[in-house]
């Protein structure tokens, strides 16, 4: 399936799931969630997880925390789900980014897996 015109991504361990940036679905964790207070659109992802972990110490477990970002955080390479599980225990976290780019944790995608499409 690989031809010379074939563009190939390295992912660093991340997991692409085709289908979920259909141009008709907008993720996002509801209108219960908790917005990680972040400075800015474009932070640096020390700053954001600093901001979700206080989230997270402020809301009960079961919560859902959601950061909105812009580049710098989406592309950085330690932005993965493992590092989203420790700061937020059983929180379910989403990260979005711009353009349909979304990071979400293990609490999140369990969730994901039960929810009735």
């Amino acid at each position: 399936m690989v031809g010379p015109t074939t563009v190939i991504y390295d992912l660093a361990d991340r997991t692409a799931i085709p289908g979920v940036n259909d141009a008709r679905v907008h993720w996002g964790a509801g209108p219960d969630a908790v917005c990680a207070k972040i400075s800015g659109m474009d932070p640096e992802w020390s700053e954001v997880l600093a901001a979700i972990k206080a989230a997270a110490a402020g809301t009960p477990k079961g919560s859902w925390i959601n950061a909105s970002v812009g580049g710098n955080v989406i592309t950085d390479p330690t932005l993965s789900r493992e590092s989203l599980d420790p700061p937020a225990s059983i929180r379910a976290i989403i990260v979005s980014g711009t353009p349909r780019a979304i990071v979400l944790n293990g609490a999140t995608q369990l969730l994901l897996m039960r929810w009735r499409w």
